[in-house]
């Protein structure tokens, strides 16, 4: 009886094991693949500032939208609770 009950303990500690194992490393996948993710937008965004002064309004604009982009990786990176408050920065904008 008792060999019963270790082998059954035995069973489901090795299955929530397994679970949380593969939930884990789910999490680590999703978490290359937004790292992943924000190092290309982060190409996209690291451009030389000095070429931005041409044409004053145009370059306002770009300067803005790079600004959003960057808004935009923060959110995607950072914890649920300060996404709220992202989207309301850039209502206000």
């Amino acid at each position: 009886m008792t060999a019963m009950v270790f082998a059954l303990l035995f069973g489901a500690w090795t299955i929530y094991l397994l679970i949380r194992t593969s939930a884990l490393k789910r999490r680590l996948r999703l978490q290359s693949e937004r790292l992943a993710q924000t190092e290309k937008l982060a190409q996209f965004t690291q451009a030389p500032t000095a070429a931005l002064t041409a044409a004053p309004q145009r370059d306002e604009e770009i300067v803005e939208l790079r600004k959003r982009v960057q808004v935009l990786e923060r959110i995607t990176v950072d914890h649920e609770h300060s996404l709220s408050r992202e989207i309301e920065e850039l209502r206000v904008r």
